[in-house]
């Protein structure tokens, strides 16, 4: 499997971080690069008080030149930050030191859909129809309160180790877009992802413009491709206000007509001849909610899990000790707690306090396979990664597991699989049905 690589410090990364840390000394302790982009670079940060891990973007200066600049993008993040919804990455705080201005958000274990569709290319139907499903309810929650998000594209929609979707960046496109910087491809409106009346640039964008975007995501996820590609940005933006994309079931002919029909439509030239919301969008792209030992679901926790970036920063970097504020000595219980360093408080910091076992309980029929999951935690509800897990079960002659969790459905009965990490354990019920044979099960 492909591993995304961490973005590398480059020598200008020291001012930065070094400002960034004194701005944020006693608040939070800045732990590694995250990411960079063309409007912000992310770094990995430990939240002293509340011992947890943020993200803080830190946005880039040219975006800040323009008068008022800053004040502009402090409101959006605002407003983005009145956003309460389980697939919005939601926004902590905005602050702003000296040229510095940022924004502290929830960190996100897991890794962008742009790197998983690069890796896997088209993701299956079920897959799509779940991310569909989720980015478009919140999607739709933020167009109900008259926020347009103006730059969905793969990589503002994240999967998480959990198996959700998360759309990040709410409000920041909109302060971007009047600076006039959708030329550069790296600020909002990425000319792939670009309605055409985003290409124009005649008029002030409706919840028709993110739909086309999620359109295009959309396409390609199913396609493996885009609809629109070329080294020329005039040439693609030309393209999404001309030219029609190539037919889905041209690019995979087992693409079935509903979605292909739903796809289609959100790309409409014409915002008036697409879906009248997103939320019908998505709908008609088909899908059901899915439960939580769903193994579409756990598809999407592993590839989240595995190769994030994010999960090899958490990994890499323990909690240090927290630094006092400004102006503030350590007292001397202080002092001999982070030298000492005892067993329990290193058990505390660094130590497996639980397990989290997904499915806690499925149905599999025999001769079927199951894949379970178990993530180490802190006392903090972080993830440890890199610690060895053992794996039992209570019956093999029902059901065997292997050392990485995959159980094995061998005869009808119930057994218990336990998972055990630094004394931790956890346990999960496999139930094993006899297989029936008919139509629907071959099919399946």
């Amino acid at each position: 499997m492909k591993v995304d690589r961490p973005p590398q410090l480059r020598p200008s990364d020291a001012g930065v971080i070094d400002a960034l840390r004194k701005a944020t000394l006693g608040d939070y302790e800045i732990m590694g690069l995250l990411g960079r982009g063309g409007m912000a670079t992310v770094y990995l940060a430990h939240d002293i008080a509340l011992d947890r891990k943020v993200a803080i973007k830190v946005m880039a200066p040219h975006l800040l030149s323009g008068e008022g600049m800053a004040e502009r993008f402090k409101r959006e993040a605002r407003t983005a930050g009145s956003l309460s919804h389980p697939h919005i990455i939601p926004i902590y705080a905005v602050k702003e030191a000296g040229d510095l201005l940022f924004f502290v958000m929830k960190f996100v274990e897991g890794r962008p859909l742009d790197s998983i569709i690069q890796e896997v290319g088209a993701v299956p139907f079920a897959m799509a129809q779940t991310i569909m499903q989720q980015v478009g309810s919140a999607l739709g929650y933020a167009h109900r309160r008259g926020i347009v998000h103006r730059d969905i594209k793969p990589a503002n929609i994240m999967l998480d180790v959990d198996g959700w979707a998360m759309v990040t960046d709410f409000g920041i496109a909109k302060v971007a877009d009047k600076q006039g910087l959708t030329m550069t491809g790296a600020t909002v409106g990425t000319p792939s992802y670009m309605s055409p009346e985003q290409c124009a640039a005649t008029k002030e964008l409706t919840q028709a413009s993110d739909q086309y975007s999620l359109g295009v995501v959309a396409y390609e996820m199913i396609a493996g491709r885009l609809p629109f590609s070329s080294d020329s940005v005039m040439a693609i933006m030309y393209s999404h206000f001309n030219d029609p994309p190539a037919p889905i079931e041209s690019v995979r002919p087992d693409c079935p007509p509903a979605i292909a029909a739903a796809i289609m439509r959100m790309l409409e030239k014409d915002p008036e001849k697409r879906w009248p919301t997103v939320e019908a969008a998505v709908a008609a792209f088909g899908g059901t909610s899915l439960a939580a030992d769903d193994p579409v679901r756990t598809q999407m926790m592993t590839l989240a899990l595995k190769g994030g970036v994010a999960s090899q920063l958490v990994a890499k970097f323990s909690t240090p000790p927290s630094p006092s504020p400004a102006g503030r000595s350590p007292t001397s219980k202080e002092r001999k707690g982070v030298g000492s360093h005892t067993a329990a408080g290193t058990t505390a910091q660094t130590g497996v306090v639980g397990l989290a076992l997904t499915p806690a309980q499925v149905k599999v029929a025999v001769g079927g396979a199951v894949q379970l999951m178990a993530r180490p935690k802190r006392a903090s509800g972080a993830t440890l990664f890199g610690r060895m897990i053992t794996w039992a079960s209570t019956d093999t002659d029902v059901a065997t597991v292997s050392d990485d969790g995959l159980v094995t459905a061998n005869s009808p009965g119930t057994a218990m699989i336990t998972c055990t990490c630094e004394g931790a354990s956890a346990t999960a019920t496999v139930v094993v049905t006899a297989l029936k044979t008919s139509r629907a099960l071959a099919w399946v």
